[in-house]
């Protein structure tokens, strides 16, 4: 086993390869001319194989292994699931808006509202300071024709306490006299002097 063969060169130019080489596994590249050179010396076969062009084909493989296996289902399930996430969220977004648009709506006839009502206020408020006045204004008036009564009442009654003494005296004065029927009463306003 350890006989060792005269070494012998390979040299091969692959400039573009068929689509049964490429499903045999055997490496592709479009635009490159790939310049392979195979030495055969003993036991290890391709001791100088360039190490990029091997890292090129396990990633192209990989690749293409990869998008055989994609679980095109699960993914269109999840697409279709985000789809409809979005368009209840957009949805919801428009609601939101329309929600916020009435509200901005009330907020202002609100506050045109309260300003109407705060000019109302004022002018109710001077409307019941003018009542205030009005009111203490009567009040004053009431007192003083109070007075004025009591004074007044005050007045006729001691004139009536006068005219009642008055009235005493006059009976007195007759039923005292001598009964003369000729007496006759005149009243002032008939006197003649």
């Amino acid at each position: 086993m350890g006989v060792k063969t005269a070494g012998w060169e390979r040299q091969a130019n692959v400039t573009n390869f068929s689509a049964a080489e490429f499903m045999r596994g055997l490496p592709i590249l479009c635009c490159f001319t790939i310049d392979v050179r195979v030495k055969f010396q003993g036991v290890v076969p391709m001791k100088m194989f360039h190490l990029l062009l091997v890292g090129v084909f396990l990633v192209c493989s990989l690749g293409l292994w990869g998008c055989s296996h994609q679980q095109t289902g699960a993914i269109s399930a999840k697409i279709r699931d985000l789809e409809t996430r979005y368009a209840k969220l957009e949805e919801d977004y428009r609601v939101l808006q329309a929600t916020n648009e009435q509200n901005r709506k009330r907020l202002t006839q609100s506050e045109s509202q309260r300003v109407a009502l705060g000019q109302e206020k004022a002018d109710l408020t001077k409307q019941l300071e003018a009542a205030t006045d009005q009111s203490n204004d009567l009040r004053k008036q009431v007192s003083q024709r109070a007075n004025e009564r009591d004074t007044a009442q005050a007045t006729l009654m001691q004139f009536s306490t006068e005219l009642q003494a008055l009235a005493g005296r006059v009976e007195s004065a007759l039923n005292g006299a001598p009964n003369n029927s000729n007496l006759t009463i005149l009243p002032a306003s008939r006197r003649t002097d």
